[in-house]
């Protein structure tokens, strides 16, 4: 048959309604499914029903047939088939990602930007297999192989995924923090370097030392917290109020400090910070202002770890 399918319906009372296959050779078969005393509605509805299964059903003189439908020109019956992302990360993947598809058009394949190979084979690409298939991330498009993004998912001490081209993150990037710590700010009534039409926010970051746990360097050894209370200083202005709120994310997240070496006395399994970067002091100093660039740069970090513009907004 290979033509187009189309349902007509004709509604009247003690009126039959008809369901008609027309073919490619422009020939009409008409099968009658309703009959005295049906509505339309109870006609129609195993018809279509039918035909959403792949298969017509005419109905005449009470007895039904089904008719097996033919698939339409360009298409084949592994394009109905489900492609389903499996695999120890398969949740996380099937929410960020789909299935890339070979090029249609015979153009030339990407490679994955992981291991660096073709991210498919023509001859051979599966898409229905997890040990085949390529995944495209779902916002940025960068596409990578399954067991590659599988590979960083093992590396992650959290299920998130970071686009290794653009650093996009999917998901919720959490870090290793110790829960021993405390944060607060207060607004002092003093002027930073290059921001002076503005007062000043003092973030007050507070430790106490504790235990590491298994997401730590030296699980069950302890840790301590060496020069704290810390402090930053960010301008109260439009900028430095959202830095606030992506730094509170940040600290939310466990993302502001880590427990490992301290680069500045070299002892370890203590309290660091985890690359990003704050304003320590108040004055021109390597750690302090002025630094026109600074809050574009911090917000451009805090973006790195997943903590993008809209995540700022919605904590505000």
């Amino acid at each position: 048959v290979g033509g187009a399918t189309k349902a007509a319906a004709s509604g009247a009372t003690g009126g039959a309604t008809a369901a008609a296959v027309s073919g490619a050779t422009g020939g009409t078969t008409a099968a009658t499914v309703g009959r005295t005393g049906r509505s339309s509605a109870a006609a129609v509805g195993p018809a279509f029903a039918a035909a959403s299964e792949g298969a017509v059903v005419r109905e005449t003189r009470g007895v039904r047939a089904r008719v097996p439908s033919i698939p339409q020109p360009g298409t084949s019956t592994c394009s109905k088939r489900k492609i389903v992302i499996g695999g120890e990360f398969g949740k996380i993947l099937t929410e960020h990602t789909i299935p890339w598809r070979l090029p249609s058009d015979q153009s030339e394949i990407d490679d994955c930007a992981i291991c660096l190979d073709s991210l498919g084979n023509p001859d051979s690409y599966n898409i229905f297999s997890d040990a085949s298939r390529a995944l495209s991330l779902s916002m940025c498009n960068h596409a990578y192989h399954q067991e590659c993004l599988e590979a960083l998912l093992r590396k992650s001490p959290t299920q998130f995924l970071q686009c290794p081209t653009c650093k996009k993150v999917y998901g919720i990037r959490t870090g290793n923090r110790p829960l021993t710590g405390a944060i607060s700010h207060k607004i002092l009534d003093v002027h930073l370097p290059g921001h002076e039409q503005h007062r000043t926010i003092e973030i007050k970051f507070n430790f106490s030392g504790g235990k590491q746990g298994p997401e730590h360097p030296h699980p069950g050894s302890p840790y301590k917290a060496v020069d704290f209370p810390r402090r930053a200083y960010l301008p109260d202005n439009e900028r430095g109020i959202e830095a606030l709120h992506g730094v509170y994310i940040a600290w939310d997240q466990r993302l502001l400090f880590t427990v490992g070496r301290s680069l500045t006395s070299n002892r370890d399994d203590v309290i660091t910070w985890n690359d990003i970067h704050m304003k320590t002091r108040i004055q021109a100093a390597e750690h302090g202002y002025p630094d026109p660039a600074y809050l574009n740069n911090l917000l451009q970090e805090l973006k790195g770890f997943g903590i993008c513009d809209a995540t700022i907004s919605s904590h505000m």
